[in-house]
């Protein structure tokens, strides 16, 4: 039978591997983290909300996660440009409600940006001149209302259902 017992040899092999490993991990991080831009922030609605605040917006985009798709444009259309052009006058403000749904969204205008649109400002109005919604029909549908059969835009080309589903709450 052979000596399972560790010789010196092999404990020091196998600290030098994992010594190269490790300097391996942290000189590939250092060298993609200069290479790759930093992955941005996440913003969250409260932050959307708190901008929609303070910046007094001419645009609104809502929607939930993937409304932070807008951010580069945003940033975009708000950064000051020449005057005289579009994106002087701009400021966009975008609130992601992760998990949002039409009821949700519904909930934000009601509760947390008509109250600051309606307060009074001494004679001066609020910007806001546009609102965008940025949903899928998940948002809208949801498994309350049944499942992607109730996807109507993309059944819109196609053959309607001949039944909607019911809801389980309901069977």
């Amino acid at each position: 039978m052979a000596d399972r017992r560790s010789s010196p040899s092999s404990l020091l092999g196998l600290t030098l591997v994992a010594v190269g490993a490790l300097l391996g991990v942290v000189v590939g991080e250092v060298l993609f983290r200069r290479i790759a831009e930093p992955r941005p922030p996440l913003v969250e609605a409260e932050d959307g909300i708190a901008w929609f605040q303070t910046s007094d917006p001419t645009t609104l985009i809502l929607g939930s996660s993937h409304a932070r798709a807008f951010l580069p444009l945003a940033a975009t259309l708000t950064a000051e440009g020449e005057v005289g052009t579009a994106a002087h006058h701009e400021r966009v403000a975008v609130i992601s409600l992760e998990y949002g749904t039409v009821t949700s969204y519904r909930w934000l205008v009601e509760h947390r940006l008509l109250p600051f649109l309606d307060a009074p400002r001494g004679g001066a109005r609020p910007a806001l001149a546009r609102a965008i919604l940025v949903t899928d029909w998940w948002d809208a549908c949801g498994r309350m209302h049944g499942p992607a059969a109730t996807n109507l835009p993309a059944r819109a080309c196609g053959r309607w259902p001949t039944s909607w589903p019911t809801s389980p709450s309901t069977a």
